[in-house]
């Protein structure tokens, strides 16, 4: 195989390592790498369709291959940050904790309305599903690496809005800092993906991007 066509594939392998490095964030209890882990892969995710664009090297397997790569990435590890942090701030509401199953040993940290968040992963599978039969342009529906952004940005905000937004403390802790802020803006993200609303993703452009040799 030519080089020049393994160099896109190369980029979105990358994407998909930060996916990686995302997820092993989040075992070890680190959301900040874990969000910026999203937004770098997010980054890679525009350029690997750039550059396969200018090279002029397009197939079915690339096209499989990013979409993919784009569900880890935009679809698991998003929710995998929205459930950590819902955990950790509904041990400090009065309601959730009557929504746990299990018995002791066996799943007892579990609240079952966090099963709720499956609505997002859900959505981000639709949405890269109907996107690769569709032919990209003018395509309805929230692109998945906006929402994994924006599932992503919500610890950034939590962790470092008063520095970096002119957000009051009342509205980190009630929106960005809350079991039910975070499990609002997960579901309503999720939902946007789905929704038949007209939206111009980059990946329709022209030809599609992503569909570059493998």
């Amino acid at each position: 195989m030519k080089i020049k066509a393994q160099i896109p594939n190369i980029i979105t392998l990358s994407g998909l390592f930060c996916g990686f490095v995302g997820i092993l964030s989040i075992t070890q209890g680190s959301l900040f790498w874990a969000a910026w882990a999203v937004m770098a892969a997010a980054f890679l995710d525009v350029w690997d369709g750039l550059t396969a664009r200018i090279l002029h090297v397009q197939s079915k397997m690339g096209e499989q291959l990013d979409s993919l790569c784009d569900l880890v990435n935009f679809g698991v590890l998003p929710t995998l940050i929205a459930s950590q942090m819902f955990h950790q701030f509904a041990a400090a509401a009065n309601w959730f904790p009557k929504y746990k199953f299990g018995h002791e040993g066996y799943f007892t940290g579990v609240y079952t309305i966090s099963f709720l968040l499956f609505i997002y992963l859900a959505g981000a599978v639709i949405r890269l599903a109907k996107f690769n039969v569709s032919h990209g342009i003018g395509f309805s529906g929230l692109p998945s690496p906006a929402a994994g952004m924006f599932v992503a940005a919500v610890p950034l905000i939590y962790y470092y809005g008063e520095e970096a937004f002119p957000l009051s403390q009342e509205i980190l802790n009630g929106v960005y800092g809350s079991a039910l802020g975070v499990f609002t803006i997960t579901i309503i993200v999720g939902i946007f993906m789905v929704l038949p609303i007209p939206l111009l993703s980059f990946k329709g452009m022209n030809s599609k991007p992503s569909s570059y040799i493998f």
